[in-house]
């Protein structure tokens, strides 16, 4: 189903605590899509 492969294509933003991306300090995932979640997803970048 065609709802199934969208939802594998979510943005997801992760902060990693070290160089190593061993451990991550922080994590989210937008289910907006790219487009529309868009300024949401530089709000949380910057």
């Amino acid at each position: 189903m065609i709802l199934t492969n969208l939802q594998r294509k979510a943005v997801r933003v992760i902060q990693y605590d070290c160089i190593s991306r061993v451990v991550a300090a922080r994590e989210q995932v937008f289910h907006r899509g790219y487009a529309v979640g868009f300024n949401s997803l530089i709000a949380l970048t910057s």
